[in-house]
């Protein structure tokens, strides 16, 4: 689950002697406009940095070091053992390191083309547009999509062109990378992993609380994202409810109609959201097939990174409906039997 982190130790003195004797002949050596100098060099994929001869900073993809790339899975199980080559190669313990940058993400293998999904990710509480992001260098396709709030930033995009294109893959060697791998990942600033119950030092990644803290952060702010797919009007549905709904899904709907419930009285935002909430429930869960898939394997995945074992699509505990209530979108939890595990 994790991958890109960054984190900073403070030596005691025979840790820095430890540093320099095993890497001196090996790194780059910088000099500050202070005068003081700094060590770079990298082990693996991991950026390593000696910096005042006191603090020791280590910045890359954990999942990368362990596995050779972050496409596949990685469990908490292999985070553990991660850890543990990590203090080995170093020669000193990194135990209390504090966390810096915390990057946590999925990689889900879905039934259609990435686009399908992206394309239903519409904007987050119906009042940020989530954007395409950027094509990647002399592309020009739109392959991914970016929540980005002050303290945190949700992606979502195809991982295996993403993947190709960055490391030049060959066609010949690209069967290894799964189709249609949708890669869901929460990058964690400084002042939001400050905020973190569960710890903020480099051993507390050992433990499975802290996986479920940043786990619940990423599905938290996936549920508030708001995700349309363009269903059939129901015929049950009156005329002015038909053109309501096809104002909803149009692109930028919800943000347009939210703006102007904010310019209205309180009844008569009542009186919308009541006549949305009634037109979303006449839409079968049948014409929801994306954003049911997309849910139960985001509930199934984590799972399997925590127990190390493959479940069920199917086997998610619950559905997750968004619906107009209130103030504009909450999530309605749907019950279902247990996980099944195969």
């Amino acid at each position: 689950m994790y991958d890109r982190i960054k984190i900073r130790l403070l030596l005691t003195e025979d840790e820095n002697c430890i540093v320099r004797n095993t890497f001196e002949d090996e790194a780059n050596s910088v000099e500050d406009d202070y005068g003081d100098m700094t060590l770079n060099w990298k082990i693996g994929n991991l950026k390593c940095i000696l910096k005042d001869n006191k603090y020791f900073i280590i910045d890359g993809s954990i999942h990368k070091y362990y596995k050779g790339n972050n496409y596949g899975d990685f469990n908490l199980a292999e985070v553990i053992n991660a850890i543990e080559k990590i203090n080995k190669d170093i020669g000193i313990d990194l135990s209390e390191a504090d966390i810096l940058i915390l990057e946590a993400g999925f990689n889900l293998t879905m039934n259609k083309k990435i686009g399908n999904y992206l394309k239903i990710l519409k904007s987050y509480k119906g009042q940020i547009e989530i954007p395409y992001m950027n094509p990647l260098p002399g592309t020009s396709r739109l392959a991914g999509k970016r929540l980005t709030l002050s303290n945190l930033i949700l992606k979502f995009y195809d991982k295996k062109w993403d993947t190709v294109r960055k490391e030049k893959i060959v066609t010949a060697n690209r069967w290894v990378i799964p189709d249609n791998l949708l890669r869901i990942e929460l990058f964690l600033k400084s002042p939001r992993i400050k905020l973190l119950k569960s710890g903020r030092k480099f051993k507390d990644l050992r433990d499975e609380n802290i996986f479920i803290e940043v786990k619940d952060i990423l599905i938290a702010y996936y549920n508030d994202i708001i995700k349309l797919e363009y269903p059939e009007i129901p015929s049950t549905l009156r005329p002015q409810e038909a053109i309501l709904m096809n104002g909803m899904f149009e692109p930028d709907g919800l943000i347009r109609l939210n703006d102007y419930l904010k310019t209205q009285t309180r009844d008569i935002r009542k009186y919308y959201r009541r006549k949305i909430k009634s037109i979303l429930n006449k839409i079968p869960k049948s014409d929801k097939p994306l954003e049911m898939e997309l849910t139960e394997k985001i509930e199934c995945k984590w799972r399997e990174l925590l127990g190390g074992r493959k479940l069920h699509p199917s086997s998610a505990p619950y559905n997750l409906i968004s619906v107009f209530i209130g103030k504009m979108f909450m999530t309605i939890r749907i019950p279902k039997s247990p996980p099944t595990l195969k």
